[in-house]
């Protein structure tokens, strides 16, 4: 049987573009499937839609921080990690 590769879904939580451009020009380069949402309130849809492997997440977003989105995350049981920068 033919294996397929496993290509890891990451949720980048970033409101700046030129930002955002490099983290996701890096993880592409590491074979990442790569999503964004610009602000805090939209990481539930957008987790739904997505379903990520990892959460990437400013800390300092301007709508709320970052720990307050890894809470959030927390308290809708999301399992998989979530790294805050």
């Amino acid at each position: 049987p033919r294996l397929t590769s496993f290509r890891p879904r990451v949720l980048v939580v970033e409101f700046r573009d030129e930002v955002y451009a490099g983290i996701k020009s890096v993880l592409e380069d590491h074979d990442c499937h790569v999503a964004r949402t610009e602000f805090g309130a939209a990481v539930a849809g957008t987790l739904i839609r997505f379903s990520p492997n990892l959460v990437l997440v400013n800390e300092s977003m301007p709508d709320e921080s970052g720990w307050l989105v890894a809470a959030k995350l927390q308290v809708m049981r999301f399992q998989q990690p979530v790294w805050l920068y």
